[in-house]
């Protein structure tokens, strides 16, 4: 099962959604590594001053802006992961039920982990917007151009929307696609040790085989 056309259909469809995990997960990693250099800059440090005399003098909450470097890191590892099931493709690709497996399981993983952090950015309870509108409510709007000038480039929260967006795609399309190569291709998958187990089966009723006719040999 080594040549291309013997790799059946489905399972070559499912190799394909787990080596476009790739970019999805360098761009996750790209998305935390951008956030977590922002928030080591004097401009986050300047901001959430502004943030915290505004609460101060206001009551206003502080806003969501993009992950901080906690979440940031948390980007960076999905990123990491999904790579990493990236190079499980090769190995389905062989019909490796262990590769198979593990690539269930970090599928599933990461689906529900994308779908958790995605909820958690819809429930913020006061975005940037807001926050400004506010502001401007409270007759307070001089401080609008100075957060504007202090907070992330705009395309920062883009980024990482798209790469959350395209991670829980692409872990859902690896979950269709390889069950389905699971349901219609069930044989191609094989475990090697129980393989092997199997060979040292046969090889040990072979050797009894020899033995009982070497042993038949001697006697007559």
């Amino acid at each position: 099962m080594t040549g291309i056309e013997e790799v059946p259909r489905g399972v070559r469809l499912a190799t394909l959604t787990l080596w476009l995990t790739a970019p999805v997960g360098l761009l996750l990693a790209l998305a935390g590594l951008l956030e977590m250099y922002w928030w080591g800059t004097g401009d986050a440090a300047r901001l959430a001053e502004v943030f915290r005399q505004v609460h101060e003098e206001f009551g206003l909450l502080t806003p969501a802006l993009i992950r901080d470097r906690r979440g940031a890191a948390e980007l960076i590892v999905l990123g990491v992961v999904c790579l990493a099931g990236a190079a499980l493709a090769l190995f389905v690709r062989r019909g490796s039920a262990i590769a198979r497996t593990s690539a269930l399981v970090l599928n599933v993983v990461t689906l529900l982990y994308g779908l958790f952090g995605i909820g958690a950015d819809l429930s913020a309870p006061l975005r940037l917007g807001e926050y400004l509108d506010q502001l401007r409510t409270l007759a307070s709007g001089a401080r609008i151009p100075e957060i504007q000038a202090l907070v992330h480039p705009a395309w920062y929260a883009w980024l990482e929307d798209v790469a959350q967006g395209l991670q829980v795609l692409a872990a859902l399309a690896v979950l269709v696609t390889l069950g389905y190569a699971m349901i219609w291709h069930p044989h191609f998958f094989r475990n090697r040790k129980a393989d092997a187990a199997a060979g040292d089966q046969w090889g040990d009723a072979l050797r009894r085989i020899r033995q009982e006719r070497a042993q038949s040999k001697a006697d007559a």
